[in-house]
């Protein structure tokens, strides 16, 4: 019976767990910098950022300057180059990977979510499920 038994379980059926499903959108970044989680927050904004690039077009090879003003091509130079600074600002926040961070990274951080969020307007619509 216990061989029996361990042959049954081997093939039955799982239950389903009721966790919520990881997905990386603009809402989950927006509550990961509620919960201050910052780098996790600036992982979300990146991430979000490069699928909308693959979107737009697939097999892009833009990198820095180039792929923010590939993501802001219909926009005004001006608004490409506020962009670029926030995303520096996101790398160098990133490189730091420090445990304590400063009032400035936090303003930073908002800064850049908060302008990609009004200027991008696909970035809305972005899920990326995780694993």
């Amino acid at each position: 019976m216990n061989v029996l038994d361990k042959f049954k379980s081997l093939f039955a059926k799982k239950e389903k767990s009721n966790e919520k499903v990881n997905y990386i959108s603009l809402m989950s970044m927006e509550e990961k910098y509620q919960a201050e989680d910052y780098m996790g927050a600036a992982k979300d904004l990146k991430s979000l950022l490069e699928q909308y690039g693959r979107r737009k077009r697939k097999n892009h090879r833009y990198k820095g300057r180039e792929f923010i003003y590939f993501i802001l091509s219909n926009k005004h130079k001006d608004l490409k180059n506020t962009g670029y600074t926030h995303w520096e600002n996101l790398n160098n926040f990133m490189k730091l990977n420090q445990t304590k961070v400063y009032p400035y990274h936090k303003n930073n951080l908002r800064n850049a979510m908060d302008f990609f969020e009004k200027e991008v307007k696909g970035l809305r619509e972005i899920k990326i499920f995780t694993e």
